[in-house]
């Protein structure tokens, strides 16, 4: 969409207005007035991803060199969802970052503890963990590295029901060593969030604490994020913080759960992978209502008790321009290392990534969260951009891939 055509759009976005109830009108609330041609497509395109149906409502910022502006649109919950009236969106809305955890917890505090001579990216995993190596598939297991963890490039499968059975970390790592792999380490790029947990855990290990104590210690604190922790219900801070609700229970993961159970019985998986009957789903004691200030991952929630590598963070806005920063203008991590980061490592066809970054383009780093998470940084236009939705409530939609691809070329093919 060209400027020209943006401008005479403008009138539809109602500035410094509350949403007037009734109106079919969306309204799009700026901190200040959008000045720019990216803050206008932004609004253009929140406004119709709200229209759309893509998700309820969301609240966005563009830090566009020395210039930050956050828009809010939509609210939390369609009317009637959850009863009450419709909530609007604020710039301190509370959401579930979802995967965003994997590159604001797990790879920062990953390349700290590379800062601070604890480990190298070359280190074997087995070396942390050497439960890993107890199990199946060792051989090929003793050399997965850290680097291939964070690159995604291990080997370890993408995901695993084993919410279902299990319920602490020893019983995931367990399991994990127990699970063969899907390639050899290096081989190939598989997303896996089981990769990710085994780096939480190699965390935990070589400082001797719990995940999210380690990450209020090496982040939260240094860089103010006073509105960013795992299991926000648990924090006095939070108390009467505005929340976004994701979906009604956990029926996407049941659905996915199902589906895995199904590849078990006609072969499709390896013999020895988790084993999962289907009178098993029943017996979880699975969430019914819609699920409001507790992680929505199910292996996060029911599984590592609201705490892993992988998944678990809350997050605002605010606090996430502030973690954003330290990649813009790095300072709390080397130059050298958040370059080495940003940097692709391996590749798979079109997919490309870092250390725990995808890469979509020699300039474009970033990463998304399931929940309607995203978070992006163009280093050549010095130009970063940050959406938090709640697309997954009241239920899990489609079109939220497309959407955030569409705005993101929309934005960074603007000069």
């Amino acid at each position: 969409m060209m400027l020209t055509e943006i401008l005479e759009k403008r009138c539809e976005f109602k500035l410094y207005e509350p949403r007037q109830r009734g109106s079919d009108e969306l309204m799009v609330i700026w901190e200040t007035e959008p000045a720019t041609e990216r803050e206008l497509i932004m609004a253009s395109y929140m406004q119709s991803g709200v229209s759309g149906g893509i998700f309820p409502g969301g609240v966005a910022c563009i830090i566009d060199g020395e210039r930050s502006n956050t828009l809010t649109c939509g609210s939390l919950c369609p009317t009637g969802t959850m009863g009450g009236e419709e909530t609007a969106y604020r710039n301190d809305t509370v959401l579930d970052m979802a995967s965003i955890t994997k590159v604001a917890v797990t790879l920062p505090c990953v390349l700290l503890s590379v800062q601070y001579g604890k480990l190298q990216l070359s280190d074997t995993i087995g070396r942390y963990l050497p439960e890993l190596l107890a199990g199946s598939d060792s051989v090929r297991k003793q050399h997965i590295t850290i680097e291939q963890l964070l690159t995604h490039t291990s080997g370890l499968p993408a995901w695993r029901p084993y919410f279902v059975l299990l319920h602490s970390k020893q019983e995931y790592l367990e399991a994990i060593a127990s699970e063969p792999l899907e390639r050899d380490p290096g081989n190939e790029i598989i997303y896996s969030d089981l990769g990710f947990m085994l780096l939480g855990w190699l965390l935990e290990r070589i400082w001797n604490d719990q995940l999210d104590r380690i990450a209020q210690r090496l982040l939260f604190e240094p860089l103010g994020m006073s509105a960013t922790s795992y299991k926000p219900h648990q924090y006095e801070p939070f108390g009467q913080a505005l929340i976004a609700p994701t979906e009604r229970g956990n029926e996407f993961e049941r659905g996915m759960s199902l589906a895995y159970i199904e590849k078990r019985e006609t072969g499709s998986l390896a013999a020895n992978s988790f084993r999962l009957e289907r009178d098993q789903l029943d017996e979880l004691a699975w969430r019914s209502g819609f699920i409001v200030a507790e992680v929505h991952d199910a292996n996060c929630h029911y599984g590592l008790g609201g705490i892993s590598g992988h998944a678990g963070l809350f997050s605002t806005i605010a606090d996430m321009r502030k973690y954003l920063s330290i990649w813009r203008r790095p300072s709390l991590i080397s130059a050298e290392l958040c370059r080495k980061a940003a940097t692709v490592h391996a590749e798979s066809g079109t997919l490309k990534r870092g250390l725990g970054w995808e890469v979509y383009d020699k300039d474009i780093y970033g990463h998304t969260g399931f929940t309607g998470t995203t978070v992006w940084h163009h280093t050549g236009m010095d130009v970063t951009v940050i959406v938090l939705t709640n697309r997954i409530h009241p239920v899990v939609k489609e079109g939220m891939n497309s959407w955030r691809s569409n705005l993101r070329n929309a934005l960074f093919s603007t000069c």
